[in-house]
């Protein structure tokens, strides 16, 4: 029995949204209420969950794919009898390697962000989160007890380099939301008017 999953229900400030990540591919089989895509808005990132232990069959929207409040993205096929018993051990096995191997990928986008940036093992932090998944304050507890503060990393110094050429670069597109706070910024800028006011006032007969 085929199943469909649809984006969530988008707050009513919120016209539309893009799928920035899936944590499942399809072929894949999810548990109920585990963790299957992300969906980025302009104000939040919204989580899209399992409805029930099955398989997905067919992705509909790809990431980076622009979605709809309540939009099919996704259908998933249920699993029953012996099947289903096979489906949920294979799982299990399957939730085992991934939490050992990838376990970034059950994390949202900010401690992914902050496991890369700092070039840590998510192994080697313990999650206090539900069914070990790690948050923000795991990570900044992590780096103290390691004597490492969470700081930015130190960028190279311009002025010792021998050239800008020489400087690595990488050009990413931006995500939903940072885009979104790029056009409120120049938006400002273009429609706020900008004034600047001069008074004078004759102090000589109160100095006198």
């Amino acid at each position: 029995m085929s199943i469909e999953i649809k984006s969530p229900t988008f707050p009513e400030s919120v016209a539309d949204g893009t799928v920035a990540n899936w944590v499942k591919k399809e072929g894949e089989k999810p548990q109920q209420d585990e963790l299957i895509a992300e969906i980025e808005t302009d104000k939040i990132v919204l989580e899209v969950l399992s409805p029930i232990n099955g398989k997905i069959s067919k992705i509909l929207k790809p990431e980076g794919e622009v979605v709809n409040s309540g939009e099919l993205i996704a259908q998933i096929e249920e699993t029953s009898g012996h099947a289903e018993e096979e489906d949920q051990e294979d799982s299990l096995k399957e939730n085992v390697s991934s939490k050992n191997e990838n376990n970034s990928l059950n994390h949202g986008p900010a401690v992914r962000r902050m496991l890369e940036e700092y070039n840590l093992d998510p192994k080697n932090i313990t999650g206090s989160g539900k069914d070990g998944r790690i948050s923000k304050s795991d990570i900044k507890n992590y780096l103290e007890n390691i004597n490492k503060k969470p700081e930015k990393p130190i960028e190279k110094d311009i002025s010792t380099s021998s050239g800008l050429t020489d400087r690595d670069e990488e050009r990413v597109p931006m995500s939903r939301m940072r885009s979104t706070i790029a056009k409120r910024l120049l938006s400002v800028t273009q429609e706020t008017a900008m004034l600047t006011t001069f008074n004078e006032v004759d102090m000589t007969g109160i100095m006198a």
